[in-house]
C-alpha cells in the first residue's frame, strides 16, 4: 500500500470562526451566578429572619445536640439554610430564564454557529 493510507492529517486550516473568544459581558454573567447570587441569598434569608416576616416554626429551631448547631451556635440555622437555598434557586431560575430570553433574542444563530450542522435532506424514494 501507498503512504496515503498510513498517516492521517488534515490540511485543512482553521478559520477563525472556529477560534472565537467568549463575549466579554459573559464573564460578568458568570461572575453573577457564581458570586453574587449567593451572596445575594444569603442576606436575603438573613433579612427574612432578623424583620420576622415568616412564622419560624418551632420544630426547625436547633437545639445544642443537632450537628449545625454545634456548627454555627445559632437556633435558626436551619431556617437560615432553607431559606437561603429556596432564594438560591429562585434566582438562579430568574437569571437563567433572562439569559436564556437574551441569547434566544441575540445570540447565536444557525446562520453564523460555528457548530451548526443543517438535517440531512433525504430524497424521498421513487417507487415503480
Amino acid at each position: 500500500m501507498g503512504s496515503k493510507y498510513r498517516e492521517y492529517a488534515s490540511n485543512r486550516k482553521t478559520s477563525a470562526k472556529e477560534y472565537q473568544r467568549i463575549h466579554p459581558v459573559w464573564r460578568g454573567v458568570g461572575f453573577a451566578m457564581i458570586v453574587l447570587i449567593p451572596i445575594i441569598s444569603w442576606a436575603g434569608a438573613d433579612e427574612i429572619i432578623t424583620r420576622n416576616l415568616i412564622e419560624l416554626p418551632a420544630d426547625l429551631i436547633a437545639g445544642p445536640g443537632q450537628f449545625f448547631f454545634n456548627l454555627f451556635q445559632d437556633p435558626l440555622i436551619h431556617i437560615r439554610l432553607m431559606l437561603f437555598v429556596g432564594i438560591l434557586l429562585g434566582l438562579f431560575a430568574i437569571f437563567t430564564m433572562v439569559v436564556f430570553l437574551a441569547n434566544s433574542l441575540f445570540g447565536v444563530s444557525p446562520r453564523n454557529d460555528p457548530f451548526y450542522v443543517p438535517p440531512i435532506s433525504r430524497r424521498p424514494r421513487k417507487r415503480r
